[in-house]
């Protein structure tokens, strides 16, 4: 950076700041060459750029600048590079050699202006139109109301309020797009072909159960839930499935039960050979008992031994033995028996209870689905009326646009059209104005509220 001592040393400070002075010649002779063409051609470019408007600070010569924005601060001839200064909240620049700039109120003009007068005042240069300032980037603008993504949107030169409403996604309409829309209705049609599809299946469950407690292997179409039958569209179809399920669910009852029946009946097989045990061993006893009479009368009169008698009385003792093996036998089988019974019994009964729980729990579920399916019926002419009543309406819609811009300490609603110019810091107010349509609301003759599912 050139700069002009105070005193005596002004002359020479003066040649200093000169492109083409002797001490640039004294330069170029050590090799400066390179540094006074880069001067040079700075101070063609900005000589350029006021020429031809082509500076992004032109079209913002008459906006005042504000908290954000950002500026390039540079001294032609100098060696130091640019400098990037940031309006801060308190709507002032760091202005090197200067301190704090207040910009509050003022344009890039006035700044720029300011700036080279207090460089001027200081005696830094003698031409003051080296002191250069441009803007690199604006304070953002805002964009609010009806439009489809509000928020904020980079600034740039000749910023129109359509181009900024542009970037905001275009104006929403207070119904929704019509590819929302679209989208809506498109699944409302989906869930309520899912639901009846899911009627379907729980009508077709509870025929099954309404068969299975008749004791039937098929269903008929007088075994579907009434308020379902409507929905049943190809019921042979259907049929098909249905009586093969209930085929294999009968098969694998009916098999269980004859396990069951088999094994009760060689329970009672092996009790009534139990029966002939005890009849048989009740026999034998007797005849052990006839054989130590015997051998007790023969040992009194001497004409047997002891040990003879003694045997004898052990064969008794075991013969009665095996009695009570024969009696706790068949009263385990009585037992198995009864338990296999108990078993065939529940077998039947549980059957029997699974069917009623299902035919309920279906019917509950029927009649859950058809007011769920109305439910969506009613939400899918909803919208299908939204959406019509929109398309007619959208060509009366107007749209009404304000700006609200800071204008030092204050804020001010400005009336604007699509073509009107912004500011950075601006915020448009997208506003959209239907006619004959207050305050937006939905025509009330069009809501209708569900009907009531009908039970069987």
């Amino acid at each position: 950076m050139s700069i002009v001592r105070l005193g005596g040393a002004r002359p020479q400070a003066a040649r200093a700041t000169m492109p083409f002075s002797s001490g640039s010649s004294r330069a170029m002779r050590n090799g400066g060459l390179v540094r006074v063409i880069r001067n040079a051609a700075a101070a063609v470019a900005l000589l350029a750029a006021t020429l031809c408007g082509a500076h992004p600070a032109s079209a913002q010569a008459q906006g005042e600048l504000g908290a954000g924005d950002v500026l390039e601060f540079t001294i032609l001839d100098s060696a130091d590079p640019p400098r990037t200064l940031t309006v801060g909240p308190d709507n002032a620049i760091a202005v090197p050699l200067v301190g704090s700039f207040d910009v509050t109120g003022k344009t890039l003009a006035q700044v720029q202006q300011g700036v080279r007068q207090a460089y001027l005042d200081r005696r830094f240069v003698v031409d003051p139109s080296k002191v250069s300032l441009t803007v690199t980037s604006y304070r953002p603008i805002y964009v609010i109301g009806d439009v489809k993504t509000p928020g904020t949107y980079p600034y740039r030169a000749r910023l129109t309020v359509e181009q900024a409403v542009g970037l905001a996604g275009g104006v929403a309409s207070p119904l929704g797009t019509l590819e929302q829309n679209l989208l809506s209705v498109a699944k409302l049609r989906s869930d309520i072909a899912s639901t009846e599809a899911d009627i379907t299946r729980e009508a077709m469950a509870a025929a099954r159960a309404t068969a299975t407690l008749a004791g039937r292997a098929e269903v008929q179409l007088d075994d579907v839930p009434t308020i379902a039958r409507p929905y049943i569209l190809n019921f042979e179809a259907l049929k098909k499935i249905s009586d093969e399920m209930l085929a294999q669910d009968l098969q694998g009852f009916k098999t269980q039960k004859l396990l069951l029946n088999e094994n009760l009946l060689e329970s009672v097989r092996d009790l009534g050979t139990l029966d002939e045990l005890v009849v048989n061993q009740k026999k034998t006893i007797k005849f052990s008992q006839e054989d130590t009479e015997r051998t007790n009368a023969l040992l009194k009169s001497g004409l047997t031994r002891a040990s003879e008698a003694s045997r004898v009385e052990r064969q008794l003792t075991a013969d009665q033995g095996r009695l009570l093996q024969i009696y706790s036998q068949m009263s385990g089988t009585r037992r198995s028996i009864g338990e296999l019974k108990r078993q065939i019994a529940t077998l039947e009964d549980t059957r029997r209870k699974d069917a009623l729980k299902a035919a309920e729990e279906q019917q509950i579920a029927i009649e859950k689905l058809i007011y769920q399916r109305k439910a969506s019926q009613d939400q899918l002419m909803l919208q299908s009326n939204f959406m019509a009543e929109d398309l007619r309406r959208s060509r009366d819609n107007m749209v009404d646009y304000k700006v609200r811009r800071r204008v030092q300490d204050r804020q001010d609603e400005i009336p604007a059209t699509n073509l009107t110019d912004l500011l950075p810091g601006d915020v448009v107010i997208a506003t959209i104005r239907r006619p004959d349509l207050t305050n937006g609301a939905v025509p009330t003759a069009q809501i209708q509220p569900p009907a009531k599912a009908v039970t069987r």
